[in-house]
């Protein structure tokens, strides 16, 4: 009886000892699994598994290599690039969400995701809402960028800010405009006359953020920021810290929002931080800026001049925001959205014609045939330069400021070419950077040819062009970026000669940056 208890318990100690291992063999391929697609993205996960689709191929990095690209690298989308080459034209990258983040460059599927298709009954996807309200830890409150399309409750939608500036930005308004452009081109050409006189080492960057800053404060909301006189120390002391004060602040905030919170969202609730501190005064000084601006208009105006004015700020002021913090909000991404991109885009452009003298030569030539007297130009002096609009669209094309735009989230599952399938759930990011390179030929080469009718890219450039996005949430002040891309184009490469003497590196933020660009200007015999 003994001998037959002993051999029972025996028994259940060896099935015992079996499950516990089975149990442990299990859980521990789960944990396995769960740490690979913690730190790689891949594999299927525990909670979230789509089933009857294919998923776009996934790159196998893990996460900490793409964070490190986008906060300490920060060139991110050069690596999107590489990636797109090794492994096609939809894929996911393993970064910290959940849910696939899938990046594209098939001008095909970016239209759907920008713009929809109504034969499939597919919508244009919304930006991604956690990340978009990162705009508006800054402004105070929900802005043009960050609001739905649709009106919801007190808040207007970004569909009817847009329609209220719509008429300020359209081609017959620019019309108006242009000797407006003009006179801050001439005002800014005495400062511009005395840097190229000295002949000294300028920063690329700094130069034309001014520059830029100086136009659209003027031209969009008549206030004279005058920050390219800080360059020579003109102005006062109070001018040079406004100008100063403006430029750090919006690289602060920049900096913050599109490359440390990104990677780390819980960096806005360290409230004891410096960063934070920092942060929320760079927020402070930019409303109160805005609001200087509303104030001041409203005390130089009338109510019958602000009915006659069409002007941006005018077209704001008289729009029915339900309180001025809202309208404040606009201003204030009107004043970075306005700069920034426009200043780089000079930037990357004097860079390149700088280091290709033939091209240099043609601009020359052409602009000296179109304006021999070398004074302002006129809306159909600037329509006849077509060499320069091809120059500025290769810069436009190889250099887009938005380098990875139209963050969505997808509502719907997307079809995808090669019976690919961007499932529900999943944020899309369209990479502007490198499907304005697929395709075509010499893509990473600076080419303005390339845009004549007779060019074979001609075609495909019509598919994969878009630095100002699709859709209802295409830029509303393209007409207005474009004119003053030429006017100062047109201005600083005819009466100037550059040099360019230190290489630029990519660098990317919320715009195509060329960090530590170094440029000599002269003035032209």
């Amino acid at each position: 009886m003994r001998e037959v208890d002993l051999s029972a318990l025996a028994l259940r100690l060896r099935a015992r000892h079996a499950l516990l291992v089975a149990a442990g063999t299990f859980l521990g391929v789960k944990l396995l699994r769960i740490g690979r697609w913690l730190v790689y993205g891949s594999g299927r996960w525990l909670w979230w598994t789509p089933k009857g689709i294919t998923l776009p191929p996934i790159v196998p990095v893990s996460r900490f290599h793409s964070f490190r690209h986008i906060s300490v690298q920060r060139q991110f989308p050069l690596y999107q690039y590489q990636y797109f080459k090794q492994y096609g034209p939809v894929i996911r990258i393993p970064l910290f969400q959940l849910a696939p983040w899938v990046f594209v460059c098939d001008p095909s599927v970016a239209k759907l995701v920008t713009e929809g298709d109504r034969s499939l009954v597919l919508e244009e996807s919304p930006k991604a809402p956690w990340l978009y309200s990162l705009f508006s830890s800054f402004t105070g409150g929900p802005n043009m960028f960050s609001r739905p399309l649709t009106t919801q409750g007190s808040i207007p939608g970004c569909l009817a800010s847009r329609k209220a500036v719509a008429s300020a930005f359209s081609m017959a308004q620019m019309d108006g405009i242009i000797p407006h452009l003009n006179k801050y081109m001439e005002s800014l050409g005495e400062v511009l006359d005395r840097m190229a006189s000295s002949e000294r080492d300028l920063d690329a960057c700094e130069l034309f953020l001014r520059l830029s800053l100086d136009f659209t404060c003027g031209s969009l909301f008549d206030f004279k920021s005058d920050s390219m006189r800080d360059l020579t120390r003109e102005g006062g002391a109070e001018r040079e810290s406004m100008g100063k004060s403006f430029l750090e602040s919006v690289n602060t905030i920049v900096n913050e929002i599109s490359v440390m919170r990104v990677t780390n969202p819980l960096r806005k609730y360290m409230w004891w931080a410096e960063h934070q501190k920092k942060f929320d005064r760079s927020g402070l000084f930019l409303r109160e800026l805005g609001r200087d601006i509303v104030n001041k208009y409203r005390a130089s105006h009338t109510d019958e001049e602000l009915a006659r004015d069409c002007s941006v700020l005018g077209h704001l002021m008289r729009s029915p925001y339900p309180s001025d913090k809202e309208r404040i909000a606009d201003i204030i991404i009107f004043l970075i959205a306005g700069h920034d991109t426009t200043g780089y885009t000079l930037a990357w452009i004097v860079i390149e014609v700088a280091k290709k003298p033939e091209i240099a030569r043609k601009i020359r030539e052409e602009l000296d045939k179109a304006n021999p007297e070398r004074k302002h130009f006129t809306r159909a002096q600037l329509s006849s330069l077509v060499y320069l609009n091809w120059v500025i669209k290769e810069g436009l094309r190889l250099w887009p400021v938005a380098a990875t735009s139209a963050i969505r989230l997808a509502q719907k599952d997307i079809p995808c070419p090669g019976g690919l399938t961007i499932p529900a759930g999943s944020t899309v990011s369209v990479s502007n950077f490198a499907m304005h390179r697929s395709g075509i030929t010499r893509p990473d080469e600076f080419v303005p040819e390339r845009w004549d009718e007779k060019s074979e890219d001609h075609e495909r450039l019509k598919t994969i062009y878009r630095p100002f996005s699709t859709g209802m949430r295409r830029c509303v002040g393209e007409n207005l970026a474009m004119v003053e891309l030429r006017l100062i184009l047109a201005t600083l490469l005819q009466r100037y000669e550059w040099e360019n003497l230190m290489e630029p590196r990519p660098q990317f933020y919320l715009t195509t940056k060329p960090e530590g660009a170094v440029v000599r200007m002269r003035m032209r015999a």
